[in-house]
């Protein structure tokens, strides 16, 4: 799966973020008391993105909350959009990348957003779909419980990624992403 990633792959990071942002609504509205630092490591962890950028030497994940904060930034970001795949190609052919999306800092990415949300004004569709529960499994919202009740666990899976098995996975890349 690794071999599959591009590190600057917007549609990519774009399914990738509304998979995670599924999953951090789904978490919060269970455990409105949870730090996002906890919930950012239990997910990374949990879902076996770990495994994608994980040193074996030092068990380190640096590379994965990398791409977990690129993920959810593209997403933030082309979710506002009436029609998502149009922008993509659009910032494509602008030469915009993830790696450029993360280097924006906080305060700046919130003043970019702020215009787009008001100009589209475009409602989260996320729960109106029905393509979303097909996406995430069950097991994955468990794990996730499991590691913010465990800090301790080790880092699963090794095939798994945001708790999608790798054929599911091509599944979800063919959903078109004006669709959701």
């Amino acid at each position: 799966m690794k071999n599959e990633l591009n590190e600057n792959d917007l549609t990519t990071h774009y399914h990738a973020g509304l998979i995670l942002n599924i999953l951090i609504s789904h978490i919060k509205n269970e455990r409105s008391f949870i730090s996002d630092n906890s919930l950012t490591n239990a997910i990374i962890k949990a879902s076996g993105m770990a495994n994608l950028y994980c040193r074996s030497e030092k068990k380190e994940y640096k590379g994965a909350n990398t791409f977990y904060r690129g993920c959810l930034r593209t997403y933030q970001l082309f979710s506002l959009f009436p029609n998502a795949e149009f922008y993509i190609k659009k910032a494509y052919e602008l030469k915009l990348t993830v790696n450029k999306l993360l280097r924006i800092s906080e305060i700046d990415f919130k003043t970019l957003i702020e215009p787009i949300k008001n100009k589209f004004a475009v409602e989260n569709k996320i729960e109106k779909c029905s393509i979303i529960e097909k996406l995430v499994d069950k097991d994955i919202f468990d794990r996730i419980n499991s590691h913010i009740n465990n800090h301790s666990l080790p880092i699963h899976g090794n095939q798994e990624y945001l708790g999608i098995a790798h054929e599911r996975y091509k599944t979800v890349r063919e959903v078109r992403i004006g669709e959701i």
